[in-house]
Parts: C-alpha cells; structure tokens; sequence
C-alpha cells in the first residue's frame, strides 16, 4: 500500500508542477477593440493567464490587470509586484513533496504536516474562488484547467499524505 500511496503522490506532484504552465485564467472582453488594445496591446477577444505568467504581468505595464484581480480575491492588497512572486512556491512546494516522497524519511508528522498544507491550499483556493465574484470587472473572469488541477491534485496529495502508514 505504501509504494501505491508514493507513486499516487508522485504523480499528483507532477500534476502541480506541469499544470504551474497551463492556462489558470482566461479572461474574455466584451469590447474588443479599444478595451484589449488597452490592456494588452493588441486586438483580441480573450487571452489566458498561466502560472508562471503572473508575476511578469505584475511587473509589466499590464500590472492593473493582476492588481484587479487580486484586489478581488483579497481587497485592499499592496505590493503586488513583490507578492507575485509567492505564486512560485506551488509548484515549489509540489517539488519538495515529490523529494520526500521519493527519499527515505518516513515520518508520521512529516507527512501530517505535508497533508494538512496540501489540504489548506486546496480548501482556500477552492473557498476563494466560490465566494469572490468575478463579475465586478468589466472583464470576463474565467478559472482554467490549470488552477482547477492544481486544487484537485494538492487535494489529493494531502488526504493521500494523511492516509500514509503511520511509522514512529
């Protein structure tokens, strides 16, 4: 069972880490012309936000656009540019699980403390997205598949933690 546990683990990890690089936002415009060249510089309906994006945004010129977003999901909040880069301690955090799931420290509160973080992130991101209402932009906000694997995956990757065998 626990070489099952381990394997289910990794995956999820990679899961993570793969999905930091796909697609979280797509955000759609009503108005295309002026509104998109405004925001992006070009003409378009929608375009997506990954991962690994956000704080490159945060620090461009196009930084109104995450200072938005954000601004919903946690009003009143300052410095996003510097804060953006906390976004990169996901798929960090993913990577630290896979290596200690594949090395040989078993611990039953090594891995109570992994599954109860796993969890955390997953029920915050996934009470976040419920309760903000994406609709107070002029924008379309919509959650990808990306995020929406990452929630799911950190999920899994806790409850299976908290499942491991118990070794003292």
């Amino acid at each position: 069972m626990d070489t099952i546990l381990k394997f289910l683990i990794s995956i999820l990890s990679i899961i993570v880490i793969i999905s930091f690089f796909l697609p979280w936002i797509s955000i759609e415009q009503a108005q295309s012309s002026k509104f998109s060249n405004l925001i992006t510089g070009e003409k378009q309906n929608s375009f997506d936000i990954k991962g690994f994006d956000i704080p490159k945004i945060a620090n461009s010129k196009n930084a109104h656009l995450i200072i938005n977003i954000a601004n919903l999901l946690k009003p009143g909040i300052k410095n996003i540019d510097k804060k953006s880069y906390l976004v990169w301690s996901i798929p960090l955090l993913a990577l630290i699980i896979l290596i200690i799931t594949l090395g040989t420290i078993p611990s039953r509160w090594l891995n109570f403390l992994l599954g109860l973080i796993a969890i955390t992130i997953s029920c915050i991101l996934i009470y976040k997205i419920k309760t903000t209402d994406f609709n107070k932009l002029v924008l379309q906000i919509k959650i990808n598949r990306g995020l929406w694997y990452i929630i799911w995956a950190y999920l899994g990757i806790g409850i299976l933690e908290l499942l491991k065998p118990r070794r003292h």
